[in-house]
Protein backbone atom coordinates (compact mmCIF):
# COMPACT_ATOMS: atom_id res chain seq x y z
CA UNK A 1 0.00 0.00 0.00
CA UNK A 2 2.97 2.33 -0.11
CA UNK A 3 6.73 2.68 -0.45
CA UNK A 4 8.81 0.19 1.52
CA UNK A 5 12.15 1.49 2.77
CA UNK A 6 15.31 -0.38 3.67
CA UNK A 7 14.65 0.58 7.28
CA UNK A 8 11.21 -1.04 7.11
CA UNK A 9 12.67 -4.27 5.76
CA UNK A 10 15.44 -4.38 8.34
CA UNK A 11 13.14 -3.57 11.25
CA UNK A 12 10.75 -6.30 10.16
CA UNK A 13 13.66 -8.72 9.82
CA UNK A 14 14.72 -7.92 13.39
CA UNK A 15 11.23 -8.73 14.66
CA UNK A 16 11.13 -11.99 12.72
CA UNK A 17 14.47 -13.08 14.19
CA UNK A 18 13.04 -12.65 17.68
CA UNK A 19 9.93 -14.67 16.87
CA UNK A 20 11.09 -17.31 14.39
CA UNK A 21 14.64 -18.10 15.54
CA UNK A 22 14.31 -18.03 19.32
CA UNK A 23 15.30 -21.71 19.52
CA UNK A 24 18.34 -21.28 17.24
CA UNK A 25 20.69 -18.84 19.02
CA UNK A 26 23.63 -19.25 16.64
CA UNK A 27 21.57 -18.55 13.52
CA UNK A 28 19.70 -15.74 15.27
CA UNK A 29 23.00 -14.20 16.40
CA UNK A 30 24.49 -14.25 12.89
CA UNK A 31 21.40 -12.76 11.27
CA UNK A 32 20.87 -10.29 14.11
CA UNK A 33 24.40 -8.98 13.68
CA UNK A 34 23.86 -8.46 9.94
CA UNK A 35 20.53 -6.66 10.47
CA UNK A 36 21.82 -4.48 13.33
CA UNK A 37 24.97 -3.46 11.44
CA UNK A 38 22.83 -2.63 8.41
CA UNK A 39 20.55 -0.42 10.51
CA UNK A 40 23.61 1.41 11.80
CA UNK A 41 24.97 1.87 8.27
CA UNK A 42 21.74 3.52 7.09
CA UNK A 43 21.82 5.92 10.02
CA UNK A 44 19.45 4.19 12.45
CA UNK A 45 21.70 3.12 15.35
CA UNK A 46 18.88 3.69 17.82
CA UNK A 47 16.84 1.07 15.97
CA UNK A 48 19.58 -1.51 16.33
CA UNK A 49 20.38 -1.31 20.04
CA UNK A 50 17.67 -3.69 21.32
CA UNK A 51 18.34 -6.22 18.58
CA UNK A 52 22.09 -5.92 19.15
CA UNK A 53 21.74 -6.53 22.89
CA UNK A 54 19.81 -9.73 22.17
CA UNK A 55 22.40 -10.70 19.56
CA UNK A 56 25.25 -10.28 22.06
CA UNK A 57 23.47 -12.51 24.57
CA UNK A 58 22.91 -15.18 21.90
CA UNK A 59 26.49 -14.91 20.68
CA UNK A 60 27.83 -15.54 24.17
CA UNK A 61 25.64 -18.63 24.45
CA UNK A 62 26.43 -19.94 20.98
CA UNK A 63 30.13 -19.13 20.59
CA UNK A 64 31.59 -17.94 23.89
CA UNK A 65 32.94 -14.59 25.06
CA UNK A 66 36.16 -14.42 23.04
CA UNK A 67 34.96 -15.76 19.69
CA UNK A 68 35.61 -13.14 16.96
CA UNK A 69 31.89 -13.12 16.11
CA UNK A 70 30.94 -12.39 19.71
CA UNK A 71 33.51 -9.61 19.93
CA UNK A 72 32.17 -8.13 16.70
CA UNK A 73 28.66 -8.22 18.17
CA UNK A 74 29.88 -6.52 21.36
CA UNK A 75 31.52 -3.81 19.27
CA UNK A 76 28.33 -3.32 17.24
CA UNK A 77 26.35 -2.91 20.47
CA UNK A 78 28.84 -0.31 21.70
CA UNK A 79 28.35 1.57 18.42
CA UNK A 80 24.61 1.59 19.02
CA UNK A 81 25.03 2.64 22.67
CA UNK A 82 27.42 5.50 22.02
CA UNK A 83 24.72 8.07 21.18
CA UNK A 84 22.67 7.32 24.29
CA UNK A 85 25.39 6.59 26.85
CA UNK A 86 29.02 7.28 25.94
CA UNK A 87 30.29 5.97 29.29
CA UNK A 88 28.52 2.62 28.87
CA UNK A 89 29.77 2.29 25.32
CA UNK A 90 33.35 3.05 26.42
CA UNK A 91 33.16 0.52 29.24
CA UNK A 92 32.05 -2.15 26.75
CA UNK A 93 34.89 -1.26 24.37
CA UNK A 94 37.40 -1.30 27.24
CA UNK A 95 36.24 -4.83 28.14
CA UNK A 96 36.62 -6.30 24.65
CA UNK A 97 39.87 -4.65 23.51
CA UNK A 98 42.15 -7.10 25.39
CA UNK A 99 40.37 -10.07 23.77
CA UNK A 100 40.61 -8.42 20.37
CA UNK A 101 44.35 -7.96 20.86
CA UNK A 102 44.69 -11.60 21.90
CA UNK A 103 42.77 -12.74 18.82
CA UNK A 104 44.99 -11.03 16.26
CA UNK A 105 45.28 -11.35 13.31
CA UNK A 106 41.77 -12.78 12.85
CA UNK A 107 40.27 -9.94 14.90
CA UNK A 108 42.30 -7.16 13.26
CA UNK A 109 39.43 -5.31 11.56
CA UNK A 110 37.26 -5.28 14.66
CA UNK A 111 40.24 -4.35 16.84
CA UNK A 112 41.08 -1.37 14.63
CA UNK A 113 37.47 -0.18 14.63
CA UNK A 114 37.13 -0.69 18.39
CA UNK A 115 40.31 1.26 19.15
CA UNK A 116 39.15 4.06 16.87
CA UNK A 117 35.88 4.25 18.80
CA UNK A 118 37.73 3.98 22.10
CA UNK A 119 39.75 7.02 21.07
CA UNK A 120 36.64 8.92 19.97
CA UNK A 121 34.75 8.20 23.19
CA UNK A 122 37.74 9.09 25.36
CA UNK A 123 38.06 12.37 23.50
CA UNK A 124 34.35 13.01 23.90
CA UNK A 125 34.78 12.49 27.64
CA UNK A 126 37.81 14.84 27.65
CA UNK A 127 40.38 12.12 28.33
CA UNK A 128 42.91 13.67 25.99
CA UNK A 129 46.04 11.57 26.50
CA UNK A 130 44.10 8.30 26.68
CA UNK A 131 42.43 9.23 23.40
CA UNK A 132 45.80 9.60 21.67
CA UNK A 133 47.02 6.25 23.05
CA UNK A 134 44.03 4.36 21.60
CA UNK A 135 44.25 6.10 18.24
CA UNK A 136 47.97 5.49 17.92
CA UNK A 137 47.39 1.78 18.56
CA UNK A 138 44.61 1.72 15.95
CA UNK A 139 46.94 3.31 13.40
CA UNK A 140 49.76 0.88 14.21
CA UNK A 141 47.42 -2.10 13.75
CA UNK A 142 46.06 -0.66 10.52
CA UNK A 143 49.56 -0.11 9.15
CA UNK A 144 50.47 -3.71 10.04
CA UNK A 145 47.32 -5.60 9.09
CA UNK A 146 45.71 -3.46 6.37
CA UNK A 147 48.76 -1.77 4.91
CA UNK A 148 49.96 1.84 4.78
CA UNK A 149 47.97 2.68 1.65
CA UNK A 150 44.66 1.19 2.80
CA UNK A 151 41.76 3.62 2.96
CA UNK A 152 41.11 2.92 6.65
CA UNK A 153 44.76 3.53 7.53
CA UNK A 154 44.81 6.87 5.77
CA UNK A 155 41.48 7.86 7.33
CA UNK A 156 42.94 7.16 10.78
CA UNK A 157 45.95 9.34 10.00
CA UNK A 158 43.55 12.16 9.21
CA UNK A 159 41.59 11.43 12.36
CA UNK A 160 44.79 11.86 14.39
CA UNK A 161 45.01 15.43 13.09
CA UNK A 162 41.34 15.99 13.85
CA UNK A 163 41.81 14.73 17.41
CA UNK A 164 44.74 17.05 18.04
CA UNK A 165 42.54 19.85 16.75
CA UNK A 166 39.76 18.91 19.16
CA UNK A 167 42.15 19.66 22.01
CA UNK A 168 43.57 22.79 20.35
CA UNK A 169 47.06 21.31 19.89
CA UNK A 170 47.70 23.25 16.68
CA UNK A 171 51.36 22.31 16.03
CA UNK A 172 50.69 18.58 16.25
CA UNK A 173 47.41 18.99 14.38
CA UNK A 174 49.23 20.58 11.44
CA UNK A 175 52.06 18.03 11.46
CA UNK A 176 49.61 15.09 11.51
CA UNK A 177 47.51 16.70 8.78
CA UNK A 178 50.54 17.05 6.51
CA UNK A 179 51.41 13.34 6.93
CA UNK A 180 47.84 12.25 6.22
CA UNK A 181 47.42 14.61 3.29
CA UNK A 182 50.65 13.57 1.59
CA UNK A 183 49.68 9.91 1.75
CA UNK A 184 46.06 10.51 0.73
CA UNK A 185 47.07 12.54 -2.30
CA UNK A 186 49.65 9.94 -3.33
CA UNK A 187 47.18 7.06 -3.07
CA UNK A 188 43.89 8.69 -4.08
CA UNK A 189 44.96 11.78 -6.01
CA UNK A 190 43.96 10.31 -9.37
CA UNK A 191 40.57 9.13 -8.08
CA UNK A 192 38.87 12.43 -7.37
CA UNK A 193 36.29 12.82 -6.00
CA UNK A 194 37.29 10.40 -3.22
CA UNK A 195 35.62 10.51 0.20
CA UNK A 196 38.73 9.77 2.26
CA UNK A 197 40.83 12.29 0.36
CA UNK A 198 38.13 14.93 0.84
CA UNK A 199 37.94 14.18 4.58
CA UNK A 200 41.72 14.39 5.00
CA UNK A 201 41.92 17.64 3.04
CA UNK A 202 39.17 19.10 5.23
CA UNK A 203 40.93 18.09 8.47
Amino acid sequence: GGAVTAADILTDAGRRIEVELAAEPAVAAELGLIVAESLDRIGMPEGSEGLMAATVERAHRAWGAVDPRTLRAEFALARAERYRDAEAALQRIDRIVPALRAGLPSTARTAIDALEMQSFLRARLNREQDSYVALDEAIALAEQHLGPDHENTIFLLGLRSNTYGRFADRPRQLAAAEVALERARRVFGTQRPHDTLIAVERW
